[in-house]
C-alpha cells in the first residue's frame, strides 16, 4: 500500500510561510497607496489574514508571532524620546500617573463586580 510521505504539519508551515511572504511583498505598496507607515500596514494585514483564517495553527508560527511582537515592542521603545519624557512638566506627569491609577482601579473594580478572570 502507498503511504503518503508529505507531512501535513509541513504543508501548514509552508502555507504560513507563503502567506507571510506575500504579505511582506505587497505591504510596502499597500502602505504607499494608503499613506500609512509600513509597520502599521503590516499589523493591519496580519490582523486581516488572521481574521479570515489564511493562517493555520502551528508551533513554528506561534514562535514567529512572538518574535514579531517582541520586535514591534523594541521598535516602539526606540521611538520614545526619553529626554522629552524626563523634561516633562510636573503637572502633566501628575495627571498622567493619576489617569493610569484611575484606569487600573476602575478596571479592577469592574473585574471584581462581574466576577471576571484576572488573566
Amino acid at each position: 500500500m502507498h503511504q503518503s510521505v508529505i507531512d501535513p504539519q509541513g504543508l501548514i508551515d509552508l502555507k504560513i510561510l507563503i502567506v507571510i511572504a506575500l504579505c511582506l511583498l505587497f505591504s510596502p505598496h499597500i502602505a504607499r497607496i494608503l499613506r500609512l507607515p509600513l509597520s502599521a500596514t503590516e499589523i493591519i494585514l496580519g490582523a486581516i489574514i488572521a481574521y479570515f483564517g489564511f493562517i493555520g495553527k502551528s508551533e513554528n508560527f506561534a514562535l514567529l508571532a512572538n518574535v514579531g511582537f517582541y520586535y514591534l515592542m523594541f521598535i516602539a521603545g526606540m521611538e520614545v524620546n526619553l529626554r522629552a519624557f524626563f523634561n516633562m512638566d510636573k503637572e502633566v506627569a501628575k495627571k498622567s500617573f493619576f489617569y493610569i491609577f484611575l484606569l487600573y482601579t476602575l478596571s479592577s473594580f469592574i473585574v471584581w463586580i462581574f466576577g471576571l478572570s484576572l488573566v
